[in-house]
């Protein structure tokens, strides 16, 4: 906090001075010669600039104050007057100068767009620049053949006039996208974000009511083994990770839907939904906490909002290419083709790409969330190897550049890439040594089977139950 003080007179100032030292961080100081006693308000700290107190040294010479001038004094002010002097940590006016009034340097917060005005003005601007488009069109196609050529020509005289219109809106798309630039907690990733916590907070509570009512008649009650089991691994991921930011902030809700979807989530209201389908995959309680802990890392390091705000720039910059494409186009429905491709082009070289880089994230986040609570960290890996050959024995196996997650089989080579590290940090918390038989190689035999059932499915051919057919002899013959 920084502090404004009001003195009069040297018995004021020495007050002030008597709890204060030259160590003391204090940056901006905001000083007004008054007949009331010293007073305390809260003010802004962001500009720096290092006082200049040579000037007064006389002055406070003869004043006593000789003790509090150090040049090591750590004081940063923003002040009218840069000649101030430094007197503990703060930069003082003195009566009878004409410049006894500093006023503190304050900044303009952020300007974050409340996500409703978002969601109107996104379908807003497309449509207006498809109706904007397609008008341009229908208006070059009724011109007379002289008037297209002399509006070419007049383009291509006046073309800088273009380029810098261009310039303009991307400087202005630049100049928001480096203003909403924010670090992302413990991968230190920089990161656009247009919507704050509390505005994220409050769509995300009416999307966690909605999802607490469709599911209020399949939830297991609290009783239940699953139940228990997914609360204690929650508690230990929670307690064992109070340094993370946000965590302690939250209220952890467990709901256990009894469905046999092989799926869970964590909304960034707290709510976590846990499918029993996934629980009776899971060998163990580590394999669960993997998982539970890649989906807790989603919630706290904010990715929905994220992949909102990735969006919502994307639109942004289509718009343009979305009104050339009506403009230049020569028909709607060769348009509306048109489109359709480019978004699918957009989908498949930025959305599904983004997406699949925060789950990356997420897993490796969620991992030392794990290796913080003692959980073998290993289980992870072989958890997504069974998941992999359940796809593939399923049919279920989507190429992973058409979808929004890495492939299984990418996915555990990742954690395996990163399982040193985890493991070492696993160790620095003091937990107990790891079983000596490692979960990965405990999978292996169910790989090799399912890689030969697979190859078999896919020749049409049933492995156990080749006969094979002896050439015939000439006396047979």
């Amino acid at each position: 906090m920084a502090t404004a003080v009001y003195f009069s007179g040297r018995s004021c100032l020495q007050r002030f001075l008597s709890h204060r030292t030259c160590n003391t961080s204090i940056t901006c100081a905001r000083l007004v010669r008054r007949k009331s006693a010293c007073q305390t308000t809260q003010t802004v700290r962001i500009y720096h600039r290092p006082c200049n107190f040579e000037n007064y040294r006389p002055y406070l010479q003869r004043r006593s104050y000789s003790s509090l001038v150090s040049k090591t004094c750590p004081v940063f002010c923003h002040l009218r007057n840069p000649r101030a002097p430094c007197v503990g940590g703060l930069c003082i006016g003195f009566p009878g100068d004409r410049t006894q009034r500093f006023r503190p340097f304050r900044t303009t917060p952020r300007a974050y767009i409340p996500p409703f005005i978002w969601v109107f003005l996104q379908p807003v601007a497309k449509l207006t620049a498809l109706l904007t488009g397609r008008s341009f069109r229908k208006w070059h196609k009724m011109l007379p053949e002289h008037k297209k050529i002399l509006t070419w020509a007049n383009v291509r005289k006046h073309w800088y006039w273009l380029v810098f219109a261009g310039l303009a809106c991307s400087g202005l798309i630049y100049a928001y996208y480096l203003s909403h630039l924010q670090e992302t907690p413990v991968t230190h990733r920089i990161r656009f974000i247009v919507v704050t916590d509390e505005q994220f907070i409050k769509i995300a509570q009416h999307q966690a009511e909605t999802f607490v009512q469709k599911y209020a008649d399949i939830c297991l009650p609290t009783s239940h083994p699953y139940y228990k089991s997914v609360v204690e691994i929650t508690r230990r991921l929670v307690s064992s990770n109070h340094d993370f930011p946000r965590i302690k902030e939250r209220t952890w809700t467990v709901n256990i839907v009894d469905d046999p979807e092989r799926n869970a989530f964590v909304l960034p209201t707290g709510h976590i939904f846990v499918f029993t389908g996934l629980i009776k995959t899971t060998d163990n309680e580590d394999q669960l906490a993997a998982v539970i802990g890649h989906e807790l890392a989603h919630a706290l390091l904010s990715h929905a909002a994220e992949q909102l705000s990735f969006a919502q720039l994307v639109d942004w910059m289509i718009i343009a290419v979305m009104a050339a494409i009506w403009a230049v186009m020569p028909t709607d429905g060769i348009a509306v083709v048109t489109q359709w491709f480019y978004n699918k082009v957009v989908d498949f070289t930025l959305h599904l790409p983004y997406s699949r880089k925060l789950e990356s994230e997420a897993d490796k986040v969620g991992l030392q969330l794990c290796a913080k609570a003692c959980f073998d960290v290993r289980e992870s890996s072989a958890f997504w190897t069974i998941m992999d050959c359940l796809a593939r024995l399923e049919g279920a196996k989507t190429p992973e550049w058409l979808s929004t997650h890495p492939a299984n089989d990418t996915r555990v080579k990742h954690l395996d890439f990163i399982m040193p590290k985890m493991i070492e940090q696993r160790a620095a918390c003091s937990c107990p040594q790891l079983p000596a038989l490692d979960p990965r190689d405990r999978v292996l035999p169910v790989k090799k089977k399912t890689d030969s059932v697979v190859r078999a499915l896919q020749t049409g051919v049933n492995l156990q139950q080749v006969h094979v057919v002896k050439p015939r002899t000439p006396q047979s013959a």
